[in-house]
């Protein structure tokens, strides 16, 4: 599954480059956009097609929310949130994008003023 993920983002991002090379950024952007609107489209067509919605019966816990208030909803949803393991997964992850943004601003910088190469390479 994560080589599948690499190979997306490998051909993603050279198809994307190639767009924006050749048409420039208002066409790329919509072919963009369409890529993720059908991509975000085929699960639900093909879910509808293999295995369509049946008819069942919602579970008690759900009910017993149907007539709740919004604070009870809200008070259920913060003791949930702030469980030890989810700040921790919060902020690791806040930690891991932190160190992505960094690097993403300082590689292009990096690879032009201090290795010398220039931009179009």
């Amino acid at each position: 599954m994560f080589g599948g993920q690499a190979v997306g983002i490998a051909a993603a991002s050279y198809g994307g480059a190639d767009l924006l090379d050749q048409f420039g950024l208002p066409a790329t952007a919509l072919v963009v956009a369409f890529s993720v609107a059908l991509i975000a489209l085929i699960p639900l067509f093909i879910r509808e097609r293999l295995m369509p919605w049946t008819m069942g019966d919602a579970l008690p816990r759900s009910l017993a929310f149907a007539d709740a208030d919004l604070l009870k909803i809200v008070s259920h949803l913060m003791r949930v949130i702030i469980l030890p393991m989810s700040v921790l997964l919060v902020a690791i992850k806040f930690g891991d994008w932190v160190v992505v943004g960094l690097l993403n601003a300082t590689f292009p910088v990096l690879t032009t003023q201090e290795l010398g190469y220039d931009a179009t390479f």
